[in-house]
């Protein structure tokens, strides 16, 4: 059983970003150059799909309960990251999770002994705090793919379809859709 409920779309309306004066258009905009700054540091990384999912799961959930306004989404962004790493065993250590979140948002390359580094350090662990307390620890996240994959053998799709099908569940994940469905109701 889950502790982080499905959301209707009357609380995905009021979410905290949204009652503390953010509108809807710089919500959207804020959660998806998040998405894809998150789904850019786990390529660097080379982490499996799986990680990355849970990461923009972790990403959706977060922001569902807490405001852009009182959180550095970047700073969220690779905490996820580095808790999904954790949580799916595709781990990498802190330093590669800061490194690869700032040469993605700055393009530039981070020395590991800079006050910049440390200070990232520091936010990530307290964000790590704040992230797992605001998921109610609750960190199992069922992804659709294996569901639609399944569905797709069921009906006798073909590989135009598996394939069709594993896009839509990959671009899903950039929108707040895993917030009002399960998992199966997103792969059927």
């Amino acid at each position: 059983m889950r502790s982080f409920g499905l959301l209707t779309d009357e609380e995905l309306k009021n979410s905290p970003s949204r009652q503390d004066g953010l509108s809807a258009a710089v919500t959207h905009e804020y959660s998806r150059s998040s998405c894809s700054f998150i789904g850019k540091i786990a390529d660097r990384l080379k982490l499996r799909l799986i990680s990355k999912s849970t990461a923009l799961v972790f990403f959706h959930r977060f922001f569902a309960r807490q405001s852009f306004a009182s959180h550095d989404r970047w700073v969220v962004a690779m905490t996820c990251v580095f808790l999904a790493s954790k949580v799916e065993e595709d781990i990498r250590k802190l330093k590669e999770v800061i490194v690869a979140g700032h040469k993605v948002k700055t393009g530039k390359e981070l020395d590991d002994k800079s006050d910049m580094y440390k200070r990232l350090v520091d936010k990530v662990l307290v964000c790590e705090r704040i992230l797992l307390h605001t998921l109610s620890f609750d960190v199992s996240v069922e992804h659709p793919h294996n569901d639609s994959l399944r569905y797709v053998k069921e009906v006798g799709g073909g590989s135009d379809l598996k394939q069709t099908a594993w896009n839509f569940l990959n671009d899903s994940l950039n929108t707040k859709l895993c917030l009002c469905y399960t998992a199966q109701q997103i792969a059927a």
